[in-house]
């Protein structure tokens, strides 16, 4: 049984890969990867339990079915499909331009910018080369603009660790606070709240980080 479960992971993985591959803009690459996939999928895994098997037996043929009449299409219509796909990159370097101007300060939201541009880049790559005589300019701006994005992300990164570690120290301090009030003969309640506000004021700690913390605050406050 732990078998069957470790084989449908694999499987689901490779359901996920053969579906990013489909979306390649070279048709023919697409196809190579699938050469791959398909190999993974006949000697690398095992059976899966019940219905399961022949449900993801049925999605992968079918995802092989369009990836194989995408390359027949691509190789009888490749102008036609040259063309589009050096729109669709024209339209991606735009959003990445686009994203890396927009300048945001809040940390989920740098986060999901982040996300958002490793998106674009991703089918940007996953597209490959194509025969254009625009293909190695919009190369080099893709470099140019990712190289900025690269930098800026390592230093968003940088500052985000020692943002954490700042405030970690900022909690620890408000515990050690709160510990020396208890050891007063009378404590003021308002002083006690005062400590409680200003704990919960502190943003930007990881999560576990951050509960411990708190769980040994209430531990003094209360």
């Amino acid at each position: 049984e732990k078998d069957q479960e470790y084989n449908k992971k694999i499987k689901e993985r490779i359901l996920e890969e053969a579906n990013r591959v489909k979306s390649y803009g070279d048709k023919l690459k697409s196809y190579r990867e699938l050469l791959l996939l398909i190999k993974e999928w006949n000697y690398l895994t095992g059976p899966v339990k019940g219905d399961e098997e022949k449900k993801m037996n049925d999605r992968f043929d079918s995802i092989i079915q369009v990836i194989k009449e995408n390359k027949k299409d691509y190789l009888k219509n490749r102008d036609k499909y040259d063309k589009k796909n050096i729109e669709i990159k024209k339209d991606l370097v735009y959003d990445f331009k686009k994203l890396m101007n927009d300048k945001v300060e809040e940390k989920n939201q740098k986060i999901k910018k982040i996300n958002q541009i490793e998106k674009i880049k991703d089918e940007f790559i996953g597209m490959g080369p194509i025969k254009s005589s625009e293909n190695n300019e919009l190369w080099k701006e893709f470099k140019s603009i990712n190289k900025e994005f690269i930098k800026e992300k390592n230093l968003f990164f940088k500052n985000l660790k020692k943002t954490y570690s700042d405030n970690i120290k900022k909690q620890i301090n408000i515990i050690e606070e709160c510990k020396k009030l208890r050891e007063l003969k009378k404590i003021k309640i308002s002083d006690l709240q005062d400590l409680k506000k200003r704990f919960k004021e502190i943003k930007n700690i990881p999560f576990k980080r951050n509960k411990e913390n708190w769980n040994i605050f209430l531990n003094e406050y209360n």
